[in-house]
């Protein structure tokens, strides 16, 4: 399956700054999780709708969008902390519910298997310059708490696994 890889920063930034398939050749998380890495999407309508599919992952820590400035202002830290709060504990309380009933079920096991996937989901990667490597979606919401309140989208890089 295609996905992709989202670059993060706490500044604008200038062109010669944005990652490219070259930089993260040697990432660990981006070696686990993919088969290969595609090219930045370059065209104006598809970086849009990338851009748009970040901000629908995590439409619960954002407050405010300026697409053209690739600026997303995030909701204030204490609700950021509170949102991943619910979130791992909604993700724990499936769980436990689906494994009281016993996983020998084939679609019960694929329930499980999802919802453990949805902590730690590769459909979206994230790169922070923050932390300089790749993080999977669960490890990003958590350093979604401790960014600042305006961040920026750089690169959107496709890639598949």
């Amino acid at each position: 399956m295609h996905s992709r890889i989202f670059q993060i920063s706490n500044k604008p930034l200038a062109a010669d700054e944005f990652i490219d398939e070259f930089s993260l050749i040697e990432d660990a998380t981006v070696e686990a999780c993919s088969d290969y890495i595609g090219d930045v999407n370059t065209s104006e309508a598809g970086y849009q709708e990338d851009f748009q599919d970040f901000v629908s992952c995590f439409s619960a820590f954002i407050s405010k969008v300026d697409f053209p400035g690739r600026k997303i202002t995030l909701v204030p830290e204490e609700q950021r902390r509170i949102l991943v709060k619910e979130w791992l504990r909604d993700s724990a309380e499936k769980i436990k519910s689906l494994t009281e009933k016993g996983i020998d079920d084939g679609l019960l096991h694929y329930k499980v298997t999802n919802l453990t996937q949805r902590y730690h989901d590769v459909s979206y990667l994230f790169y922070s310059g923050y932390s300089g490597y790749v993080m999977q979606s669960g490890e990003f919401a958590h350093e979604l708490v401790n960014l600042p309140d305006e961040i920026y989208v750089g690169s959107i890089i496709d890639y598949h696994f």
